[in-house]
């Protein structure tokens, strides 16, 4: 029967040459566990080289219910969270046909101009009746998807909610410790519980599409406090003047919401995806955003609470 490796173990013996060793320290240990050890250490060494098809592999593996691929990528998580490396973690979170996906990869090319290489977790909504994902995402982000410079993942939702797949956090970490910056993570839609992917990310964007006084109203407070960014698309052609009203009618609904998490009101920006236009003042504000955050410490507070967050929901998972 194959011998578990706990994480000193695995971490120690982590290269091929070790396999031998391994075997004689160990009668019990099969050949089948020390291949899973190469095949894992091999695996990691070409993600944190930005291989971009065993970066594929690895959320692959990560996202897969089989319990032996379920062991291998916690071993490899764990390896993943011992090393440096950051990335701006930024959710996008909007109703269907607000253009996430088009606004995304508009914002996404605007980042590759500036040296950056950004990665999209496309989180997909699943079906009903199979239980698996439409994955259109990566369809709608064509262009994004080709340029050599960026990564986009579509993930199905499953039964997961908060607007997030349940291996999230994991995908997270794999495309940060693979050099991509910044990561966007597209959430299914808006709701009541769209709220898990404030607790995984760094800054909360809310995209809208221009709407009526009512139909502002009709938006989830609690979305709105969560909101870091609050950016409302779609002001371009027939809808540019309601795109403006709109803006207004934002700014009021902010002014009267009382915001007990943050003192500061969210930014609200105006955007075209299609033209495109207003993504550099947008990436401006992220980007001062960011070097406020750093420089307050606001930052590393977010992330320690993201990692709380992240061993809760592991404990919760395993009860």
């Amino acid at each position: 029967m194959p011998v578990c490796l706990d994480k000193a173990q695995l971490l120690h013996y982590f290269a091929p040459k070790y396999g031998s060793i391994l075997a004689k320290i160990n009668p019990n240990i099969s050949r089948q566990t020390i291949n899973q050890i190469v095949d894992i250490q091999s695996l990691l060494k070409r993600v944190l080289e930005g291989d971009r098809f065993s970066l594929s592999q690895a959320i692959t593996l990560i996202e897969s219910s089989l319990a032996e691929d379920q062991r291998m990528a916690e071993e490899m998580v764990e390896h993943l969270r011992s090393l440096p490396g950051e990335s701006f973690r930024i959710a996008v979170s909007g109703s269907p046909g607000a253009g996430k996906s088009t606004f995304i990869e508009a914002i996404g090319f605007h980042t590759i101009s500036l040296g950056y290489k950004p990665a999209v977790l496309a989180i997909d909504p699943s079906s009903q009746s199979t239980g698996g994902s439409i994955l259109g995402d990566k369809m709608r982000m064509e262009k994004l998807s080709l340029s050599k410079e960026a990564f986009i993942r579509p993930s199905p939702a499953g039964d997961f909610t908060g607007g997030t797949a349940k291996k999230t956090r994991e995908s997270i970490l794999l495309l940060e410790k693979a050099g991509f910056n910044p990561i966007f993570i597209e959430t299914v839609g808006v709701g009541q519980t769209e709220t898990a992917v404030h607790n995984m990310t760094d800054l909360f964007l809310l995209l809208v599409a221009p709407a009526s006084g009512d139909d502002i109203q009709g938006i989830k407070k609690g979305i709105m406090e969560m909101a870091d960014i609050i950016v409302i698309n779609k002001m371009d052609g027939d809808m540019s003047a309601q795109a403006n009203i709109s803006l207004q009618h934002y700014a009021n609904a902010i002014q009267m919401m009382h915001r007990q998490e943050k003192g500061e009101a969210p930014k609200i920006f105006g955007v075209s995806s299609v033209i495109p236009s207003g993504m550099e003042q947008l990436w401006e504000q992220i980007d001062d955003f960011f070097i406020k955050a750093v420089a307050s410490g606001t930052f590393k507070n977010r992330r320690h609470l993201q990692e709380l967050d992240w061993f809760e929901a592991e404990v919760r998972q395993n009860l």
